[in-house]
């Protein structure tokens, strides 16, 4: 790993922890254009970007975040919201029709820690029920 991907890591670490710490903004400040569409592909890849907006705005760091970088992780939000809202409802769908056949079903991890663990349930992203 070389440095400059390093730094985002450790950027993207501190940015998530649920502790008050943030990174020194000097360190966000200091962030090329370059590397902030970096940061943001590290976010995707690790399936954090809206959550990594959500962890922004909670450590008041949004105002540090170039506009373009926050217009993409609004966006990101605002997507990952609706889908998980569209999960919901098919879940829903599925849950009743299974109850009315006396299947009993046991769901785990995605959907049910959107739900449950997740101060907005467009936080964790999620690819199925």
């Amino acid at each position: 790993m070389d440095s400059e991907q390093s730094k985002l890591y450790d950027i993207l670490i501190e940015c998530l922890k649920r502790a008050p710490s943030a990174p020194d903004t000097a360190s966000l400040r200091a962030l090329s254009s370059q590397e902030w569409s970096n940061l943001l592909a590290l976010a995707a890849g690790q399936r954090v970007t809206p959550y990594l907006w959500h962890r922004f705005k909670q450590k008041k760091l949004a105002g540090f975040v170039p506009e373009t970088a926050a217009a993409a992780l609004r966006e990101s939000l605002r997507r990952n919201t609706l889908k998980n809202l569209l999960f919901n409802g098919e879940l829903l769908k599925l849950l009743a029709v299974l109850e009315k056949e006396d299947i009993p079903l046991i769901l785990l991890i995605g959907i049910v820690l959107a739900n449950t663990v997740y101060e907005n349930i467009g936080l964790r992203e999620i690819n199925d029920i």
